[in-house]
């Protein structure tokens, strides 16, 4: 379903504890702290809403990220997080643009007018966009998974 939604784990290992619980009550309160919306817990997981329209800081973990889910599983080498994040709050509009940007080269190939009109150039400009695109997708994925990390691994509060 990419680019749409991503799923993915994060092998917490031994080290991470040994009860889901706590580290989904810590995820509850990191999410919390990112502000995060619509945060539900259920056993051994938890769900949010991000998305880049919240009064928050540029560099919050969920800005690209619309929806999410973790859930934390004993696995046989330790607790695992198993996430699905949704992309589609900042992917959909990109991809109308494009659709846009496409169907006036298409039409400008078409006309053939006496306006001189470079195709190569909008082409170049749309690779471009779904390179950064692609690319900021795979830093936000990177950022989730430290996230979820430091989240598992802090120290319970006393």
């Amino acid at each position: 379903m990419l680019p749409f939604t991503w799923r993915g784990n994060v092998a917490l290992g031994p080290e991470g504890g040994d009860d889901p619980e706590q580290i989904v009550g810590r995820l509850v309160s990191a999410l919390g702290e990112v502000r995060a919306t619509g945060v539900r817990r259920a056993p051994g997981a938890v769900a949010f809403k991000g998305g880049p329209f919240r009064w928050v800081s540029s560099r919050n973990v969920l800005i690209p990220i619309s929806r999410g889910r973790v859930e934390i599983v004993r696995g046989s080498h330790g607790l695992e997080a198993y996430y699905q994040l949704s992309f589609v709050g900042i992917v959909a509009p990109i991809l109308v643009g494009l659709g846009f940007m496409i169907g006036f080269t298409i039409v400008e190939i078409l006309l053939d007018d006496e306006i001189e009109f470079r195709p190569e150039v909008s082409v170049a400009l749309m690779v471009g966009i779904v390179l950064i695109m692609a690319f900021r997708l795979r830093i936000a994925i990177d950022q989730f998974s430290t996230f979820v990390k430091r989240v598992a691994f802090a120290e319970l509060p006393k």
